[in-house]
This record gives structure tokens, C-alpha cells and sequence, in this order.
């Protein structure tokens, strides 16, 4: 018969409860288990703690005795985790095993924070906690990828913690002084893909090795131009200009540069050019009802059978560039539709035609995961007057029609994607 062992972890001092019918040998299992649970918290606590000596000294990994007793940590973890690994009776008990492992590394951060920082510098505490956090992965990690690779852990854990791997070598060449070379800057500004991170909505290394780098003289290095064919500003671009970063201002989008960026070189500013148009709004339901690529949410088919919802009769191509609100405002603060709409006009850009969102959900294929793009559009009532937008969203591996509030007082994160049109007489022929 299968015997279930209890185990519910929730700090370092938490105490291993195990059911009282069980057998002695069970029972005895069940405490070295959590013996070794415990001595894992001990070996992250303690490499938290090291990590903090060597970033408030300004210790490198190049430091011998420092590195030496990290690599001495991540052998007793290999150790650990073996052992730990043979005292459990199934494949499903060794995976979920390992999930804690990963998992269980925010609340020994969050056990550290509250124990351990006690620093008077209130502008460098939150920095430091910050990188200690992300830099706490980069060594169980190696250990765990190593044995969940053949045990069919989820493929996007796998895939952060690798990321999370590679962020922490970055970090430790940038304190170094040594280069970062071209994959590394792609990989670091994201500009082929997202950088995945192991429970956190955003890995604050990437910003701190940022912060530390000349921007203008990455995006050299990324994209392959000369000095001369940057500008920096409005009134350094010129003939020869083929990239541009900076704020934008009103014009922008006639003079037919190549890359448009507002903040580090990350992904630029995206354009689209979809055909619209020929379809009534009964024909583009249809059409999205039979779709097998997305879904298409309820709401949106009562914004399409809106009598708002109204479609041009011939075919026409637009152009279509993607923002976020802070590349509007040139802040990281919130603001309502009406301020964005309005700050849409100041550009010389315009709302999208309300059938545009659903081609460019057909055309736009190969969204990035967690992305959600809304259009900027005259908005559409629902049922119960509310003020909506179409938006595409892509969860994970399912695409979306779905749609966003835009009530005139409906505030907008800073970094929320929209979809705005650029007028026919602004492009440059």
C-alpha cells in the first residue's frame, strides 16, 4: 500500500508533523526527509549570507578563498539533494521533491530579508536586497537542473532557471570589468526573446547590470552601425541617421528611421502593416467562430455585433506602431485613457480603426508569451455600457481576442502595450 508522508514546510522553523497511524520505519523516513529539507534551508541561509559579506565588501567570484567556499556550498547541496532524492519511493514524490527545492528559495530569502538586513542607508538597502534575491538561484540551480532533466519537469521552469544561470555569469563578468560580447548584450536587453525568471515578475539583475553599462555603446555593438548613425536626441539625427534613442516628439514616425527606441536598447519600437478591410462585421465573426488558432472571447463577440463595430468596404493597408504608455509620457506613472488618447493626438498618431486588432490578431502569430497588446480605438460598449478595446493577449502557449477597459477615467501602467495608427500623410514616401 502507498503510505503518504506529510510534509509542510513553510520556514526554518517549521516542524515536521507526520500522520500518527503511520509505521515506525515510515515515520523515521519521514524525519530524515525533512532532516534534509532542513539542512538544505541551512546551506541557502548560510550562501545568503556570504553573498551579502562579498557584494557589501565588493568581492568578486575571481576572489579565491570566497569562491572556494561557494563551490564547498554547492557541493554539500549536490549532496543533499542525492540524499534526499533516494529517500523518496516514486518519480512524482522525487519531482515535487525538486519543485520545493526551487520554490521553497523565497521564502529563505524572505526569512533572510526579515532577519538579517540591518542597514541605516535607506537608498542601498532595497538595492542590495534586491540583487541577493536574484542571485540566490544562480547557484542551486546547476545542482537541480541536473536532475530534473530526466524527470519531465516543466519545460518553463527549466527554461528560467537556465536564464537565471546565464544572468548570474553576466552579473559576475559585469563586477568584474570583463566584456559582455554580443550574445550577451541581446540576451541582457531581450531582444530576441523574454529573460524568464523563477517566480518573480521581473529579475532585478538585468536592471542593475544595465545600470552599469553606456546604453548608446550597446546598441553599437547589438545592431552592428557606426557612431555617426546614431542620435541621441532631436537635433542630432540627420541623413545619415538610422537609429534613434530618446524621447519621442511630435514627427517622429515621418523621417523613416530604421529603429526607434525610448529607453535601453531593448526590443525597439514595433510597426505592423496589416490589410483591413472587405469584410462586413457578420463575415469577420464568422470567420473568427472557425478560427483554430485563438480563441475568441465572449465579450469581444458582443463588441463585434456592436452596431459601433463598423468595418471599411475595400482593402486598404495601414500602419500600425506599438508603444508603451511610459514611451508616451517619458514617466513611469499611470494615466487615464483620456490623458493617453490625447497624448496620442500630440504625436500626430491616431486610433486605430476598430476591425484592425482582429487582422492583427491573424496576422500576429507569433506573440510573445505573457504579452497582452490592447488597441488604441474608439471604444465599444458592452451589455452593461462598460468601456471596452479589443486587446491580444497570449498566455502561454494560447492566443487570445479579447478585449481592455478604457473608461475615460481608466488608469493605464506605464507599461502597458497600445497599438496606435499612423496617419498616410505623416509616412515618408
Amino acid at each position: 500500500m502507498d503510505i503518504l508522508i506529510i510534509i509542510n514546510i513553510k520556514s526554518m522553523n517549521e516542524t515536521f508533523k507526520p500522520e500518527q497511524n503511520l509505521s515506525l520505519e515510515t515515520r523515521e523516513r519521514g524525519e530524515k526527509i525533512f532532516s534534509t529539507y532542513k539542512e538544505l534551508s541551512d546551506l541557502y541561509f548560510g550562501m545568503l549570507k556570504l553573498k551579502e559579506t562579498m557584494y557589501i565588501k565588493g568581492i568578486g567570484n575571481q576572489n579565491k578563498n570566497f569562491n572556494f567556499i561557494l563551490e564547498d556550498f554547492q557541493k554539500k547541496i549536490k549532496i543533499s539533494v542525492d540524499k534526499l532524492l533516494d529517500l523518496m519511493d516514486s518519480e512524482e514524490k522525487k519531482q515535487s521533491a525538486l519543485k520545493y527545492l526551487v520554490d521553497g528559495q523565497k521564502n529563505q530569502y524572505n526569512f533572510f530579508e526579515n532577519n538579517i538586513f540591518k542597514s541605516d542607508d535607506e537608498q542601498e538597502n532595497p538595492r542590495r536586497k534586491k540583487l541577493l534575491e536574484d542571485s540566490l538561484d544562480s547557484h542551486v540551480t546547476p545542482v537541480v537542473v541536473k536532475k530534473s532533466r530526466s524527470m519531465l519537469i516543466d519545460e518553463e521552469r527549466e527554461s528560467a532557471m537556465e536564464d537565471s544561470n546565464r544572468l548570474e555569469k553576466m552579473y559576475s563578468k559585469q563586477l568584474q570589468n570583463k566584456p559582455l560580447n554580443k550574445e550577451d548584450l541581446i540576451f541582457l536587453y531581450e531582444i530576441e526573446k523574454p529573460i524568464k525568471s523563477l517566480g518573480r515578475d521581473y529579475d532585478h539583475r538585468i536592471r542593475e547590470i544595465k545600470r552599469l553599462r553606456n546604453s548608446k555603446e550597446d546598441i553599437l555593438i547589438i545592431l552592428d552601425y557606426r557612431p555617426d548613425e546614431i542620435a541621441c536626441s532631436r537635433d542630432e539625427i540627420n541623413v545619415k541617421t538610422k537609429i534613434y534613442f530618446g524621447p519621442l516628439f511630435a514627427g517622429i514616425f515621418e523621417i523613416g528611421i530604421e529603429h526607434i527606441y525610448t529607453k535601453s536598447p531593448g526590443r525597439p519600437i514595433r510597426k505592423f502593416n496589416p490589410e483591413i478591410g472587405g469584410r462586413t462585421a457578420q463575415e469577420l465573426e464568422q470567420e473568427f467562430r472557425n478560427n483554430k488558432i485563438f480563441s475568441f472571447d465572449s465579450i469581444s463577440q458582443v463588441m463585434l455585433q456592436s452596431p459601433d463595430f463598423t468595418t471599411i468596404e475595400n482593402h486598404e493597408q495601414i500602419n500600425l506602431v506599438c508603444l508603451k504608455v511610459c514611451d508616451l509620457f517619458s514617466d513611469e506613472k499611470n494615466h487615464s485613457t483620456n490623458m493617453v488618447y490625447r497624448k496620442i493626438k500630440e504625436f500626430g498618431l491616431e486610433l486605430c480603426p476598430a476591425e484592425a486588432g482582429l487582422y492583427l490578431r491573424q496576422m500576429y502569430l507569433d506573440q510573445p508569451k505573457r504579452e497582452k497588446l490592447s488597441i488604441a480605438m474608439k471604444p465599444i460598449a458592452d451589455r452593461h455600457g462598460g468601456l471596452l478595446v479589443f486587446a491580444l493577449q497570449r498566455n502561454f502557449d494560447d492566443l487570445h481576442l479579447t478585449s481592455h477597459n478604457a473608461e475615460p477615467d481608466t488608469m493605464w501602467h506605464p507599461y502597458d502595450d497600445l497599438v496606435v495608427c499612423i496617419p498616410k500623410k505623416n509616412l515618408k514616401t
